[in-house]
């Protein structure tokens, strides 16, 4: 959508018939430049979690690289439910909770001298 407005502005604002994008479009060019820049990090780290709560790897966000196909098969596992199996990708607590009825676990145990 921010595009189409991009492109809009560009053609109506512009002194040689469209070839150059006219000075008011600018802002938007720049606009559109960021939010395209900005957005696929995100979109990848959501992907990922969501991944992780249905218990997959996040390596199977390179389905992305697949054309159509991959996007749909993530797509589908996005919808799928979350699963118990999810919760080794989740951080350890630092303290107990009574509502967490995983045991707990210390990465920082003693190594003997």
């Amino acid at each position: 959508m921010l595009g189409l407005v991009t492109f809009a502005v560009g053609m109506a604002t512009s002194r040689d018939g469209g070839r150059t994008p006219g000075l008011l479009a600018m802002p938007l060019l720049i606009l559109f430049t960021v939010f395209f820049l900005g957005i696929p990090l995100p979109t990848l780290a959501v992907t990922v979690r969501r991944l992780h709560d249905g218990g997959y790897s996040g390596l199977v966000a390179l389905l992305f690289l697949l054309p159509y196909l991959g996007g749909l098969i993530i797509m589908i596992f996005a919808l799928l439910p979350s699963s118990p199996a999810g919760a080794k990708y989740d951080p350890i607590l630092a303290t107990p909770t009574p509502d967490n009825t995983y045991p707990q676990q210390n990465p920082y145990t003693s190594q003997g001298p």
